[in-house]
């Protein structure tokens, strides 16, 4: 999705510009439905971002490739560059393996990422960087296919989902996030009325939390993200509209 980046929030780097749009018009194309025995399905969604008295439009895209390969991309149009973000994944019982992530902002090169992983050898390689391949030594997801492994988490839940720790890569760094859920309730944005699982995803000895609502009846879909900063929200994303395994995504 453009990047609330939900790319740091579980969301992404909550909000990767404070002044750029960008919107996917539902009507431009359909939707594959979903492939049978997947417990996910391919969507294109719209959201509402607001930070600081800007009001931005956000899209993102997930569609179904070649055999059990996914992707999930985002694309957000800055004055006249695109930053683009896309993460590669395969899915098969159940399970999530990132196999490639890509990030290119051409207004900051220096962010600009390239993960490739190796599941045979248990690495993952930032290709911008000189570095050596990082050793996984427990599953590992790229800021993209960590909120699709959320998504799944609570999909094939054999027990109540109460509290989870998951590794990021972020570059030539891995790093430790825990989701906890916070209880459930009925949330209105600006798609309507949901029934919602609320979370809260942070970084153990930080100051910096995000609060997640995923949708009871929609494959846990992402309603909505509010970042908060030393006790001080400062983004909240919600919303719009979607269309999820060729259907629009309806309230209560």
């Amino acid at each position: 999705m453009p990047t609330l980046n939900f790319r740091k929030t579980l969301p992404y780097r909550a909000l990767v510009a404070a002044a750029c749009s960008f919107i996917i018009s539902l009507a431009t194309f359909s939707l594959p439905t979903l492939a049978a025995n997947s417990p996910i399905a391919p969507y294109q969604a719209n959201y509402l971002a607001y930070s600081k008295g800007f009001t931005l439009k956000l899209g993102r895209k997930l569609e179904q490739q070649a055999g059990d390969q996914w992707q999930l991309s985002n694309i957000t149009q800055v004055l006249f560059s695109q930053i683009k973000e896309s993460s590669t994944f395969t899915l098969s019982d159940g399970k999530l393996q990132p196999m490639s992530y890509q990030y290119d902002n051409p207004l900051s090169r220096k962010k600009n990422s390239s993960l490739q992983f190796d599941p045979a050898a248990n690495t993952v390689q930032e290709l911008t960087s000189k570095s050596a391949p990082l050793i996984l030594a427990t599953a590992s997801y790229d800021q993209l296919s960590f909120q699709m492994q959320l998504r799944l988490d609570f999909i094939n839940q054999a027990e109540p989902f109460t509290k989870k720790s998951y590794q990021l890569v972020d570059g030539d760094d891995l790093k430790h996030y825990q989701v906890e859920v916070l209880g459930e309730e009925t949330i209105n944005i600006a798609a309507g009325s949901f029934k919602a699982i609320k979370l809260k995803q942070y970084r153990p000895g930080k100051d910096k939390y995000t609060l997640i609502w995923l949708a009871k009846d929609w494959q846990y879909f992402i309603l909505r993200l509010q970042r908060f900063k030393e006790g001080s929200s400062d983004s909240n994303i919600e919303l719009q509209n979607a269309i999820i395994d060729g259907k629009p995504i309806s309230s209560l």
